[in-house]
């Protein structure tokens, strides 16, 4: 027993070694494992996309919704044409007259009276209220000068005359599809009436009443309605039976038979 040597173990260097090649061969094949099942289900997806179509593609595109209209005038939509002729429109200019004050009254009775007794003179007599009076107007003139003339005239008779400017407000009257024929045959119209008056006014009564005749001529190839025919016709021929009188009257009376012309023009031009 003394003299025996126990021997101690050896480790085992060969088994460990064993162990660690299989726990890295394990690692690597879970490693490749997930690197397998990874690329395999990528392409799996790939190829299922690749059968399946582009719905974005294969849908058609959607318009915008076309609008609807009521069956009502209002909501129609307009065209061209219609909307210029809502826009169309002719403009009669401004007209500054002469007539003679003869009165101004507080009493409507008695500027009534002295309207009668000019009148039974011939001449276009008018009542403007004025603050708290009546003013009696006579005459209508294109021209101071002829205003003038008749003022002389009444102030013989004893009555306190002066001259006074009338102003005829100029307007754009606008038409609607139809009526342009008239508007603008009106507007004609009234530029020629004044330079007819004008041409009466200064004495050349003849050449007037001969334009006058040319202006009823040219009115009759007008389109014109019932009412707007009537209305026309009605003011040429008054004017015109004036001027036709005037020819004819005493060289005193026809001033007023001009002016009485003038009268006419004016009230149509003012109901236009």
């Amino acid at each position: 027993m003394g003299g025996r040597r126990v021997r101690r173990p050896q480790p085992k260097k060969k088994r460990l070694g064993c162990l660690l090649q299989f726990v890295v061969a394990a690692i690597a094949a879970i490693v490749l494992g997930y690197l397998m099942g990874t690329f395999l289900f990528s392409k799996q997806v790939s190829q299922q996309m690749a059968k399946e179509p582009n719905i974005a593609q294969q849908q058609p595109e959607q318009s915008a919704p076309e609008k609807q209209y009521n069956n009502t005038p209002d909501s129609l939509p307009k065209n061209k044409n219609d909307v210029q002729a809502e826009t169309e429109s002719v403009c009669v200019p401004e007209l500054h007259l002469f007539q003679v004050q003869v009165g101004a009254f507080r009493q409507q009775a008695n500027a009534e009276q002295l309207v009668h007794k000019l009148s039974v003179q011939g001449l276009p007599v008018e009542l403007v209220p004025a603050s708290n009076l009546i003013q009696v107007r006579a005459g209508l003139f294109f021209g101071r000068p002829a205003a003038e003339i008749l003022k002389t005239q009444v102030s013989a008779d004893g009555l306190q005359a002066m001259v006074v400017e009338k102003v005829i407000t100029g307007k754009e009257l606008c038409y609607s599809t139809g009526e342009q024929e008239y508007y603008e045959f009106a507007q004609a119209l009234a530029g020629s009436l004044t330079e007819i008056l004008l041409e009466a006014e200064e004495g050349r009564i003849q050449t007037a009443v001969e334009e006058m005749a040319n202006l009823k001529q040219a009115a009759r190839n007008v389109s014109f309605s019932a009412n707007q025919r009537e209305t026309v016709q009605a003011v040429l021929h008054g004017i015109d039976s004036n001027l036709a009188e005037a020819i004819k009257a005493p060289a005193e009376q026809k001033a007023g038979l001009v002016s009485q012309g003038i009268a006419v023009f004016v009230d149509w031009l003012q109901r236009i």
